[in-house]
């Protein structure tokens, strides 16, 4: 997940914050705590984990923050137990298994998409998603303004009803590209699960615009980073999450 898919975050050794003391970022000037914890309310998970890594005090602001245990409850279910990392503060333990298991969990909606390693699409992928108005402390969205500067991951269905709404626009080479059927299909395999174009009636003698095929491939597969998604494998995903996995293991030790 752009920086989720760096290494975990290494532990900083930091008392547990006090709950009647004032605690203070040290910046120029001073900010405290609580105004920083309203500032990360509005980011998503990999704009947490970047803005740890700006330096220990920041890391320090982010681990405490109780967005991690809920966004675990909703990945796994309220039920759901951690296993908690020794001698470290438990908000740290949530936020670095998140991190652990970030390939794979979407972060709008939440779901752990470790049971779809048979469709390298359906795993959460970079797109430009609404911004600036999500607020993560009640898990919740306040509207869709878009900010192309950075991207996070999103699961196939949240690309979907993305893409609905902002379609991604129609390249020039192939706004008025005709082709032959079999040598789009050739070109989209997988679009034959789509009953339109599986069902439909087209002829090799004849040819079709790609765009109708293209379109198609989209929703099926969530955007145009969906689609060379499948032309993957799952392995890089599976291999990245282990190795992460074993990471958040030896953190706590």
């Amino acid at each position: 997940m752009t920086d989720l898919d760096a290494p975990i975050v290494e532990p900083v050794k930091t008392e547990p914050l006090v709950q009647n003391e004032p605690t203070i970022i040290r910046s120029k000037p001073g900010v405290p705590l609580e105004v920083w914890q309203r500032i990360c309310d509005y980011l998503y998970p990999s704009q947490l984990i970047r803005l740890s890594k700006v330096s220990s005090l920041t890391q320090h602001a982010v681990c405490n923050l109780p967005v991690w245990s809920k966004v675990f409850a909703l990945t796994h279910g309220e039920k759901s137990r951690l296993h908690l990392l020794p001698k470290l503060p438990d908000s740290q333990s949530y936020m670095y298994y998140m991190c652990a298991i970030s390939p794979k969990v979407c972060e709008q909606c939440f779901k752990n998409c470790d049971f779809e390693t048979d469709r390298p699409s359906a795993f959460p992928l970079p797109t430009i998603a609404p911004s600036q108005t999500r607020c993560t402390k009640d898990i919740t969205y306040h509207g869709e303004p878009v900010d192309k500067t950075f991207t996070v991951h999103l699961c196939l269905e949240c690309r979907r009803e993305f893409f609905d709404i902002k379609p991604e626009p129609i390249p020039k080479d192939i706004v008025k590209k005709m082709d032959s059927y079999s040598n789009i299909i050739a070109r989209y395999p997988d679009i034959l699960e789509v009953p339109s174009i599986r069902d439909g009636v087209y002829s090799n003698s004849m040819n079709y615009s790609e765009v109708i095929f293209l379109t198609a491939a989209r929703v099926l597969h969530g955007g145009d980073v969906g689609i060379i998604a499948s032309r993957q494998t799952t392995e890089i995903q599976q291999a990245v999450t282990s190795r992460r996995l074993q990471q958040y293991v030896s953190s706590g030790n």
